[in-house]
């Protein structure tokens, strides 16, 4: 993600803020394939998420109380 401030000198500033955003991003996977959910939390977590991941809406609704994810990635086909 690119910002872009304006500095003291009048002139814009761009800035890369992709890495201070992922640092405190915590990110819930809710998918009942386990493959996928392991596939999508190692390219995440090589991106710099932490990552949970849960098989159902319960779980989710258990363990989101103690992750405090910032985005929850839900299969919205879930049995």
């Amino acid at each position: 993600m690119q910002l872009a401030q304006i500095g003291s000198t009048g002139k814009i500033d761009s800035t890369d803020n992709s890495t201070l955003l992922k640092q405190q991003s915590k990110v819930l996977i809710v998918e009942d394939e386990a493959l996928f959910a392991r596939a999508v939390m190692r390219q995440l977590q090589k991106s710099g998420y932490e990552c949970a991941h849960v098989e159902g809406i319960q779980d989710a609704r258990d363990i989101v109380r103690q992750f405090t994810p910032d985005i929850v990635l839900l299969d919205m086909r879930l049995p």
